[in-house]
């Protein structure tokens, strides 16, 4: 393991200088966000800011065309509405926050047709190709019929990005009480394919180093928190703050209140606590109450 690297404070005031950082929360409200105090006295390495910046290059922003008309009334058990309810079966656009989450490649010798609709009608399918598949909340995207109609947009960091596009294809595992959506998309992109492991495996890397270092501050309140989105379908931003409730649902699953801002397009978006530990870790950005942004249930320790 590399030794623990120190940086001076000047040095994260200029890196959150040019990261740029969410202004406000849902609902306009303006601040939020962690005292850099409070932030230093934490992240005091390298390792912590190149998660961040892990973060941000396997953060997408989902662009859903469609509405389904399964879409149910009421969130499960209760008599809260249903996000776009009363727009089900409308193409209605709408914009979210996601997550690369896993692949499976597929090559010329393995003789299997690409399923996107470009090789479902061509001559000459491409044989080889990838699953990619990204997690985002479920009220983003809620069945196939959304699926199919969804495009992600990779590296969307400004408006002058050389930005990477994923054609939605079908869903893996939905579950609407967690808010949480298994996106499977289709790419024959090979430069996007290898970006993703590259960069998937230095962001698994330094997730357990850090897990590891930091396991101590799971009994402590105002864990730092970090929220990677794309906010009202706009260039990906970052926003750090601090998480402030816990409530467990049962067993390990829980969902977590925080102070990292959010807005309207953010749903979706992985929900980063440091020290978090668990394999099947998906807390997803699901949505705001009480002057607190929540997460969907995942599962953490």
């Amino acid at each position: 393991m590399e030794p623990v690297k120190l940086i001076s404070i000047d040095c994260v005031l200029d890196y959150l200088d040019n990261v740029p950082a969410l202004g406000h929360q849902h609902g306009g409200q303006h601040g939020g966000g962690c005292n850099i105090t409070w932030f230093w006295s934490r992240v005091c390495n390298l390792s912590i800011l190149e998660t961040i910046r892990c973060l941000g290059g396997l953060a997408v922003k989902v662009v859903v065309k469609t509405i389904s008309d399964q879409r149910p009334e009421f969130y499960p058990g209760t008599r809260h509405q249903y996000p776009f309810y009363e727009q089900r079966g409308t193409a209605v656009q709408r914009v979210g926050s996601g997550r690369f989450w896993g692949l499976t490649k597929y090559s010329e010798p393995e003789n299997r047709s690409c399923p996107c609709q470009e090789c479902r009608t061509a001559q000459n399918p491409k044989k080889t190709w990838a699953y990619v598949m990204i997690v985002t909340a479920a009220h983003v995207v809620y069945d196939k019929s959304e699926a199919e109609k969804t495009v992600c947009l990779v590296d969307y960091d400004d408006e002058n990005s050389d930005v990477f596009h994923l054609c939605g294809h079908d869903v893996g595992e939905v579950c609407v009480e967690e808010d949480r959506s298994n996106l499977i998309c289709v790419t024959h992109d090979a430069d996007l394919v290898e970006k993703f492991e590259k960069t998937w495996s230095v962001f698994m890397e330094l997730f357990k180093t850090l897990n590891r270092k930091y396991e101590d501050y799971s009994a402590l309140e105002n864990k730092l928190t970090v929220v990677v989105s794309h906010p009202h379908g706009g260039v990906k931003r970052v926003s750090i703050g601090q998480w402030v409730h816990r409530l467990t649902v049962k067993g390990q699953s829980n969902r977590f209140c925080y102070t990292a801002c959010t807005c309207p397009g953010s749903s979706g978006a992985f929900v980063f606590i440091l020290g978090m530990k668990g394999w099947w870790y998906h807390h997803v950005h699901s949505g705001t109450s009480l002057g607190f942004n929540y997460s969907g249930t995942g599962c953490g320790f």
